[in-house]
């Protein structure tokens, strides 16, 4: 499957399609539409080039007891690469990153953006919340965070794919001990692989 980002300054529009060619022609017919300032980007599941996209959002981090433990409350950038959320104080110093794969689960509602982070993130485990100060921005931040993670995992997801691949198989038997044939070791089933 194909999808393609729509980013305009209301919001994001993520769009699936069967192939890369149905994308194309999608986005040929979109532009015409397209607020002037408005940028697409296409990625695909299915090969190897898949775009992310990106933001720098001003937000106010809302007091909870992970807040205090990075040391930080209030307005301040967040910005979402293709890899991270990095905080960042409004004199643009980085405060603290969370990597994407770290992160358990993130949602948001009108005005508010919150994540949850695992506990191997440099920051401990626990719930970030953002209000926004711009209409929409929390679903920004939302869709731009969920279509990065999503291409982390299928990335990630076709490199265990290709070194499954490449590992040696060991040969498959019937029934036969892993001790050998005839030998005194113990006996149990052999795996079969497929």
């Amino acid at each position: 499957a194909t999808r393609f980002a729509l980013v305009t300054d209301a919001e994001v529009l993520v769009f699936k399609c069967a192939s890369m060619a149905e994308a194309e022609d999608w986005v040929e017919a979109l532009r015409p539409f397209v607020v002037p300032g408005a940028r697409t980007k296409q990625r695909s599941s299915t090969m190897g080039s898949a775009e992310t996209l990106s933001g720098k959002f001003t937000v106010n981090m809302l007091p909870s007891a992970a807040s205090r433990r990075v040391g930080f409350e209030g307005r301040c950038t967040i910005e979402v690469t293709s890899t991270d959320i990095i905080l960042r104080d409004m004199n643009a110093k980085r405060i603290e990153r969370w990597p994407l794969h770290l992160i358990r689960k993130y949602g948001n509602s009108a005005d508010r953006f919150s994540f949850e982070a695992g506990s191997r993130c440099h920051s401990g485990e626990g719930v970030f919340t953002f209000s926004t100060f711009v209409a929409n921005d929390a679903d920004k931040i939302h869709d731009t965070v969920h279509v990065n993670s999503e291409v982390l995992a299928n990335e990630s997801a076709q490199k265990d794919a290709r070194y499954s691949r490449s590992l040696p198989r060991p040969p498959s038997s019937s029934g036969q001990s892993l001790g050998g044939r005839g030998s005194p070791g113990p006996s149990c089933p052999a795996a079969t692989y497929e």
